[in-house]
């Protein structure tokens, strides 16, 4: 849990040191609830990526003359890859905030790498759905015959992408408006748990 967290080494010598100590608490774990959560939803996301790199690999002898398979193995890959690190990220996080300057510098360095790779997932996202949502409504000629499990789960995909591309879109439209009668830049997003 980290060279700070509850049972690292620093957690260990606090919790020695105060071996007698009645006052304070033993830091709460977390929920048991949420970490079966985190379980259960990796391995759906990993079944669901896992099903399409499966039917890529069915379907990979079958005539297509849009590159289908390249679309979905991609699909396929990434997701599993991206599910397995944020899974790993989410278990083995450090609980503890950054305590000194240089730990709190190392930190914001840390969150400004992450947000890089997080604009450019949603660039190479954005490209790789504009192409497949390309190759399924104007190259597929004769992949829904051919190769009809691939081109159904393409054809979902791409349907998925165009729907999340238009909310994106109506969202920008939206927070446009916005600023153009207030003239104020704002946005509010409220989360409640």
């Amino acid at each position: 849990a980290g060279k700070r967290g509850t049972f690292g080494a620093a957690g260990a010598i606090q919790r020695l040191l105060r071996s007698g100590d009645t006052t304070e608490q033993e830091p709460a774990l977390s929920s048991p609830v949420s970490h079966f959560a985190l379980y259960v939803n990796t391995t759906a996301l990993i079944w669901f990526f896992a099903y399409l790199i499966v039917e890529v690999r069915r379907s990979w002898y079958l005539p297509c003359d849009a590159p289908l398979h390249a679309f979905l193995a991609v699909l396929g890959v990434a997701g599993i890859a991206l599910s397995v690190a944020q899974f790993l990220g989410a278990v083995f996080h450090d609980p503890m905030p950054p305590m000194t300057k240089a730990e709190q510098s190392h930190d914001r360095e840390s969150r400004l790498r992450r947000l890089a790779f997080l604009k450019q997932l949603a660039v190479g996202l954005c490209i790789w759905g504009s192409l497949g949502t390309f190759w399924v409504q104007f190259y597929s000629r004769s992949c829904s015959h051919t190769a009809p499990q691939l081109y159904q789960l393409s054809r979902l995909f791409s349907m998925t992408f165009s729907a999340l591309a238009a909310v994106a879109a109506l969202a920008l439209v939206v927070v446009g408006i916005d600023y153009c009668c207030s003239g104020k830049l704002r946005m509010i997003v409220v989360f409640e748990s």
